[in-house]
């Protein structure tokens, strides 16, 4: 069996050149659309539901809705967030 020849993967962060198309419109066109469609994925409207939920409440009242649904808590973490509620 020969041996298996992989290209470097490209560094994270940095753009690459897409091959396949036939001029740098065309490339450009592409990679707009491919930007334009995951701005529109729905974990920004997800994002947006968490700040409308969140985004008013006290800390209060989040760390009241959030020990409501934990399970196991220690005495300890229970004695960290009441002295921490506290303080607020």
């Amino acid at each position: 069996m020969p041996a298996r020849i992989h290209a470097p993967l490209p560094q994270r962060g940095r753009q690459t050149e897409e091959a396949g198309f036939s001029t740098q419109e065309k490339a450009i066109a592409r990679l707009t659309a491919v930007y334009q469609e995951k701005k529109a994925a729905p974990r920004n409207r997800s994002k947006a539901d968490r700040i409308q939920k969140y985004g008013a409440m006290q800390f209060r009242e989040y760390t009241t809705e959030w020990k409501a649904g934990q399970r196991d808590l220690a005495e300890s973490s229970l004695r960290t967030l009441e002295s921490v509620e506290a303080q607020r």
